[in-house]
């Protein structure tokens, strides 16, 4: 597994806007989290160790992938809305360093974390679309 101390930051900016996006609980401490213990280790996991592992189902990391990517979508259109320019160019600055940081779309790549996947998985085609949209919009004199 990874230690979340080495993440890049480029991880660490996905993984804070996918907790941004999605609902608190309460863990048995009382402190309020977004994402379980299970899922942080799980996005953290290079890709090759899932099977390795054995502790993580298909299913599992299919159900974490959806809720990531419906996370980062609804995130994204509330960062961007209302002429956030500066936010649609953090996002914009972000997912290019990203993209060249996780090689574009490297399908052998195994040492890339289950986290890399899924951002690509978000990035095309949804984040890149609405990217289109929002700097689009910024075009328009009226917006």
């Amino acid at each position: 597994m990874t230690d979340s101390s080495v993440l890049s930051a480029f991880e660490e900016f996905y993984i804070s806007k996918i907790e941004q996006g999605l609902p608190g609980f309460y863990n048995e401490s009382g402190r309020l989290e977004y994402l379980t213990s299970d899922e942080k280790e799980l996005l953290s996991c290079p890709v090759k160790n899932l099977t390795e592992s054995g502790k993580y189902t298909l299913s599992a990391a299919e159900e974490l992938t959806q809720k990531c990517i419906d996370a980062l979508t609804v995130v994204y259109k509330e960062d961007t809305k209302g002429k956030n320019r500066k936010q649609a160019r953090v996002w914009s600055k972000t997912s290019s360093g990203a993209l060249q940081h996780y090689g574009e779309r490297d399908p052998g790549n195994e040492n890339e974390l289950v986290l890399s996947k899924i951002v690509l998985k978000w990035w095309y085609p949804l984040g890149n679309s609405l990217q289109r949209k929002v700097f689009a919009l910024f075009r328009k004199a009226e917006w």
